[in-house]
């Protein structure tokens, strides 16, 4: 500890005593609600500004009419769901679903674009039932004039409210706290939320230090504030348990939390589908998982790149043996320009270490039989990677690759692991795994099952020691029944409003 930190440590004390803790906890209670209102309130003034700027500025009237094309009728919901990614779409759904198979009303927001596609699948499997109601959620458009959202998005009443992860946007926070009874957050993380000293490199300037300790103050009594608000919490993980436990103090008591990985239904659900998802998308899957399992009839090993981006092919050697090592490729990107540079920076990466050209095998989802049977004998003839171009099948392959890399870590950050984990695969991955807590629920289940890479000159030597020969079975074949028995329990008791607090040493994620 340092001496400044010390000293704001003793102040504090001091202010406590003489001010008194309750108050100081109401204090921050109005200063969370009065930054809420805040934030309605230049979301008010702005919104003129916004038309004004959609005249000039394409992603902003592009962003108003996404809002603009969607309607929901106003009254009253029994849930109300907020999205902002697929993965988050992934973590809600078997809770959403859970109300809609009870024949109660549903309504979905979501924020983004990017998960319209899963958005429209999900209203046509419910069409029937009339139970679900999705919306584009208004950020620009929330005080628009010619819309309903002026007239009854403050009209609209749930019996539960939820929302997944970190996505707090202070119209919901208000609207939940006023039309609903119960405030719920599904995958709650504080991973990657400096909250604490350690997590910040410290400067031993005086000025930067005692400011950045007082920061941090606010920042908690914010974040504690916040927490505060939902009445039931389920973390993804036990170390985003551990972290919660050390932010809330004496509130976690009075809190009812859980730990649950929701997605993990829908992973396992999604794999006793798996031949029929993959008849439909892909009708030459039976050739191509065959070729995995028999290695080609070359190979000894087989390694499959999921959602992978070039930086992740180079942890390869430029004289990879890709007759040894039967190696796919599911790059994270499918546009055609992106392939076009991705198959040129891959052959540019092996030709150093070849003395010809390596041949790269394109399997596309349109693709017949005889083309696929073309490719395979072409691989016995001359090894070489082969790229997968079709979508939305990667959770059914990572069953048939013993080894995997999940792509990302020499990036931003990494790619789903929890698909490939779940699967039964040897997971390696880059070095970029702060935003994952998919990785921490890995480690703090098994850790020998996913290894990071630091640099791309240590995939080789970790991949020749730890890779897996054969395919093996599922991890989670004998938990599998307990899993689901753990979560139909959990929607009975969020039905029944009676979430009992339990340690996640009882759960499902700690041998």
């Amino acid at each position: 500890m340092t001496f400044h930190s010390a000293v704001a440590k003793i102040g504090f004390y001091v202010l406590i005593k003489k001010v008194g803790f309750g108050n100081i906890l109401m204090m921050a209670r109005i200063f969370f609600y009065f930054i809420q209102t805040l934030g309605v309130g230049l979301i008010f003034f702005a919104h003129p500004v916004l038309v004004i700027c959609s005249l000039f500025s394409r992603p902003i009237r592009e962003r108003l009419k996404f809002e603009l094309s969607t309607q929901v009728e106003e009254g009253e919901f029994d849930a109300i769901f907020e999205v902002a990614s697929e993965g988050e779409l992934e973590q809600v759904i078997p809770v959403l679903e859970s109300y809609i198979y009870r024949n109660k009303r549903v309504l979905l927001f979501y924020a983004s674009k990017s998960v319209s596609k899963k958005i429209e699948e999900l209203e046509l499997k419910h069409t029937e039932s009339s139970m679900l109601e999705v919306c584009v959620l208004p950020l620009l458009s929330f005080f628009g004039t010619s819309t309903y959202f002026s007239r009854s998005m403050s009209r609209l009443r749930a019996t539960d409210f939820y929302f997944c992860r970190y996505d707090f946007y202070p119209h919901l926070l208000l609207l939940s706290k006023l039309n609903s009874k119960r405030v719920i957050l599904l995958s709650a993380t504080l991973i990657n939320k400096p909250l604490f000293s350690d997590q910040i490199q410290a400067k031993k300037s005086f000025p930067y230090s005692s400011f950045r300790e007082l920061a941090l103050v606010f920042r908690r009594f914010y974040w504690r504030q916040l927490i505060s608000h939902f009445d039931s919490i389920y973390f993804a993980s036990s170390a985003e348990e551990k972290r919660f436990k050390k932010l809330c103090g004496e509130l976690y008591h009075l809190k009812q939390f859980r730990t649950f990985d929701f997605r993990l239904v829908r992973i396992i659900h999604r794999l006793e589908m798996s031949n029929d998802n993959l008849k439909i998308k892909w009708p030459v899957s039976h050739l191509f998982i065959e070729m995995l399992q028999t290695g080609a009839g070359i190979s000894d090993r087989v390694l499959l790149f999921g959602s992978a981006w070039i930086e992740d092919i180079k942890c390869l050697p430029s004289n990879w043996d890709f007759a040894a090592n039967l190696t796919i490729i599911a790059p994270h990107l499918l546009n055609k320009d992106y392939i076009d540079d991705f198959t040129k920076d891959i052959s540019k990466h092996f030709e150093n270490g070849k003395k010809s050209d390596v041949p790269i095998y394109i399997w596309k989802s349109n693709m017949d039989l005889k083309q696929a049977n073309e490719i395979i004998a072409a691989h016995l003839e001359r090894p070489g990677p082969h790229l997968i171009l079709t979508p939305g099948i990667l959770c059914e392959l990572y069953q048939f690759t013993p080894n995997v890399f999940v792509g990302g870590g020499f990036g931003r950050s990494i790619h789903s692991v929890i698909e490939p984990f779940v699967s039964g695969a040897m997971i390696f991955c880059g070095p970029k795994i702060h935003r994952s807590t998919e990785y921490e629920f890995i480690k703090s289940y098994d850790s020998s099952k996913v290894i990071k890479i630091s640099k791309p000159s240590d995939f080789y030597p970790l991949f020749k020691k730890f890779s897996n020969a054969g395919v093996r079975e599922h991890i989670f074949v004998q938990d599998r029944e307990k899993l689901l028995k753990m979560f139909h329990n959990l929607v009975e008791e969020i039905h029944d409003g009676q979430v009992e607090v339990e340690s996640s040493e009882d759960s499902l994620y700690d041998k």
